[in-house]
């Protein structure tokens, strides 16, 4: 190899592939479903249901702050006005709640 790394780091990683039936099943549905294009559009419309979303987050053990959880549901990344969501005025801006 090219370079000689002295630790490899995963934060639950996967460095080993699945052994048994899992590994003749979920590899090959992995690489499917990373080639297809209709992937994100269906994983978008399943999370654009704001059930679904808070669902991930509750299961993680997250607990989130109601008055941010807006951001969420953000349209997208908008255009901020001078000053707008720059202080520390408990807000988000709409560059932050759209990233």
């Amino acid at each position: 190899g090219l370079i000689t790394p002295k630790a490899v780091l995963s934060l639950n990683g996967a460095l080993l592939p699945l052994g048994g039936m899992a590994g003749q099943f979920f590899s090959p549905v992995a690489k499917l479903m990373a080639a297809a294009p209709f992937v994100p559009r269906l994983f978008a419309w399943h999370a654009s249901d704001p059930s679904v979303p808070e669902r991930l987050i509750a299961g993680t053990g997250s607990v989130l702050d109601p008055h941010r959880a807006g951001a969420l549901w953000a349209p997208g990344p908008q255009p901020r006005s001078r000053g707008e969501g720059s202080g520390n005025d408990g807000q988000l801006g709409p560059a932050v709640a759209g990233a």
